[in-house]
């Protein structure tokens, strides 16, 4: 087993995981694995960008997207920047703009989020909250323990099922 393979598997503990795209340079496909019918149900993508983010920061912001969406808090992803990660929603259905704002006061787009229909309904602006906090630097950021208790494990029904 190479250490990529190590590196992905640990990234992808858990039904939703990511691969690369092969519709998009520097995109990724967002997957869930159900776990009672073991299929494969692609749930969205996110596209980079920033073109001049490096590509190991790419897979820790995606790494910290999967644990988030898992159900799992995810914890800061270390910067050399200072910055503060927020989101808007696009005029397109269903997708979100991931967007940094650093000390010269301008935000950015940095990457495109977008999710199926089923997969909006299960969605909620909290995950995407979660998951740009892991973004923002700690010095830029103060998060509310109240504001933002610990996360419970997302649940599935068997009245959810996805399609495609």
């Amino acid at each position: 087993m190479t250490k990529n393979t190590d590196f992905n598997e640990s990234v992808n503990a858990g039904p939703y995981y990511y691969t690369e795209s092969s519709m998009a340079e520097r995109g990724f496909s967002i997957r869930y694995k159900d776990p009672e019918t073991g299929n494969d149900i692609l749930v969205g993508s996110y596209v980079v960008l920033d073109l001049k983010e490096d590509s190991e920061f790419t897979k820790r912001k995606l790494k910290s997207l999967m644990q988030v969406l898992n159900g799992k808090d995810a914890k800061s992803i270390k910067r050399d920047d200072s910055a503060i990660c927020h989101f808007d929603r696009s005029e397109t259905p269903n997708t979100f703009i991931i967007r940094e704002l650093k000390e010269k006061g301008i935000s950015r787009p940095v990457g495109q989020l977008s999710l199926t229909d089923a997969e909006m309904t299960k969605f909620s602006d909290v995950t995407l909250i979660r998951f740009c906090a892991t973004l923002s630097t700690p010095e830029t950021l103060v998060r509310d323990q109240k504001a933002y208790p610990p996360l419970k494990k997302r649940a599935r029904s068997a009245g959810q099922k996805l399609t495609t």
